[in-house]
C-alpha cells in the first residue's frame, strides 16, 4: 500500500522517540501512552500474504523499536544529566575561545568554547554578552579572558520555551560581561572561512535576509 523506505521510517520512529521522551521529561507524560503506536505499527501484518513477507515486516517492526527506544531513552538520559552540573550564579572569571559572534546595536553576542571558570576547565560552550565598546575588538578565533556575572538554568522550560542551560559538556551558560580582554590568537580554518563568509553576507545583504542566508 505504500513505499517502505527503511532509512526515513527509522529516522521517523527515532524522531517519535525523542518526543516521547520531550513530553515525559516536560510534562510528566507516562511512557506507557507509547503503546499505542502498537496497532499502527502491526497493521501492515494484515496484509501479509505470505510467510516470508511476514518475517520481513516482523524484522522491519523489531528495527522501528529499537529505533524508537533510542530516542526515548537517549533523550530521557541527557535531560537527566543536567541535573548533575554545577551552577554558576555570581562574578567569575572565564577564559575561552570565540567561535561565534553576531553584533547588535546595543550589544554583541559571543560563543566561546574550551572555557575555563575561575580556574576550572569546563566543557561544553559559554554564551557572552559584551557592551558595545569590544564589538571591533573581540573577533573569532580570539582567546579572551572575561569577568561578569555568570547564571545558569538548568530548568527545562521557562517562558521562552525548552531549553537546558548549564556549565558542563554539550551544555551552555550565559554571562553578563563586565570587562574583556583578549589574550591571544587560536587560529582555526573553519571559523576564519565563517568569518569570511559573514563578512561578505552582511556586506551585501539586509540584516534580516543576511542572517537566515549565514543560518543557511
Amino acid at each position: 500500500l505504500f513505499n517502505f523506505r527503511p532509512i526515513l521510517f527509522t529516522a521517523i520512529a527515532l524522531c517519535i522517540g525523542i518526543v516521547a521522551g520531550f513530553y515525559q521529561a516536560i510534562y510528566a507524560v507516562s511512557a506507557w501512552w507509547s503503546c499505542l503506536l502498537i496497532p499502527l505499527v502491526c497493521a501492515p501484518l494484515y496484509f501479509c500474504s505470505s510467510f516470508q513477507r511476514a518475517k520481513r515486516i516482523l524484522i522491519a517492526i523489531v528495527c522501528l523499536l529499537f529505533s524508537f527506544l533510542v530516542g526515548l531513552f537517549s533523550f530521557t538520559a541527557k535531560t537527566e544529566e543536567f541535573s548533575g552540573y554545577q551552577n554558576y550564579d555570581g562574578e567569575c572569571v572565564v577564559l575561552g575561545t570565540v567561535i561565534e559572534k553576531t553584533d547588535y546595536d546595543e550589544y554583541s553576542r559571543i560563543v566561546i568554547q574550551d572555557i575555563n571558570v575561575d580556574g576550572n576547565p569546563k566543557k561544553g560552550k559559554l554564551v557572552a554578552y559584551l557592551p558595545t565598546q569590544y564589538n571591533e575588538i573581540v573577533t573569532l578565533c580570539d582567546e579572551v579572558l572575561l569577568r561578569g556575572n555568570i547564571r545558569t538554568d538548568t530548568a527545562l522550560t521557562n517562558e521562552y520555551g525548552f531549553r537546558a542551560y548549564a556549565i558542563g559538556e554539550d551544555t551552555r551558560g550565559t554571562l553578563s560581561v563586565q570587562t574583556c580582554t583578549v589574550v591571544g590568537r587560536n587560529f582555526n580554518l573553519f571559523l576564519w572561512i565563517r568569518a569570511r563568509m559573514q563578512k561578505v553576507v552582511y556586506a551585501g545583504m539586509d540584516e534580516t535576509p543576511a542572517s537566515v542566508t549565514l543560518a543557511l
